[in-house]
């Protein structure tokens, strides 16, 4: 797309609300809507995290509502985006989120990384501690921060925290899921086309997910069991 297409696409969706994307002819889904201009794709994104702990939820609402104003420039345009550590906690819990649900891609593991890179100097190391600790996912963050040293070989003085041998075991675990499962578990899925069966298999990966991490994320994961549950319920009364 060209500049000048850009411009006025960010232009007329800057003002938009949620209720007007359902009216639009895309694919609207329950944190964004999908659409495709001249070929290109666009995924929007209403809600940037959604947590089953509705108190975490509630944290980071706070936090970025809170948050200062900063931007990037994109072939000198401005664009508004999360101050450098708060986007460093977006990348990661986006991540962890797509791990502990159905699978996450490499690429976005090494997003954290370049993320850590380029803010290097900006980022707030006790605020960014003292975050993960509230969201109870400091643990969840340095076992991924062995893939991003061990394997990716981010410089040690790049990444925020000290690592502990118990962080490389946790994190070994999680680099054999990204390399069997891929990102939405596409390399493992049995069921390709969307429908009952697809939601089936998604759910049951979802709960074995939650199950295997479930000492890195407890105050996220406890509270999603009895979500799944009600999913499920939902699931069979379709069946029926």
């Amino acid at each position: 797309m060209a500049k000048t297409e850009i411009n006025e696409l960010l232009k007329s969706l800057s003002n938009m609300r949620r209720s007007v994307l359902h009216l639009m002819d895309v694919g609207v889904f329950e944190k964004h809507c999908c659409f495709e201009v001249n070929g290109d794709f666009f995924e929007l994104h209403y809600d940037l995290v959604q947590f089953s702990n509705k108190r975490l939820q509630e944290k980071w609402e706070h936090l970025l509502n809170n948050d200062r104003v900063s931007y990037i420039e994109i072939e000198g345009m401005k664009i508004r985006t999360l101050s450098p550590t708060l986007n460093v906690l977006y990348i990661f819990i986006h991540l962890f989120l797509h791990l502990v649900q159905s699978g996450v891609g490499l690429r976005q593991v090494c997003d954290l990384a370049m993320c850590l890179d380029y803010y290097k100097h900006d980022i707030d190391k006790d605020l960014l501690e003292k975050v993960l600790v509230e969201l109870g996912l400091k643990k969840a963050f340095l076992s991924i921060g062995t893939i991003l040293v061990g394997n990716l070989e981010l410089r040690d003085d790049l990444f925020p925290f000290s690592i502990q041998n118990t962080h490389y075991r946790l994190g070994r675990k999680i680099l054999n899921d990204i390399m069997i499962m891929g990102n939405f578990g596409q390399n493992v899925n049995l069921i390709k086309k969307h429908g009952v069966l697809h939601s089936v298999q998604t759910g049951i990966r979802i709960f074995c997910q939650s199950c295997k991490y479930i000492e890195l994320a407890p105050k996220e994961l406890i509270p999603r069991f009895p979500l799944m549950v009600m999913s499920f319920m939902g699931i069979t009364r379709m069946v029926k």
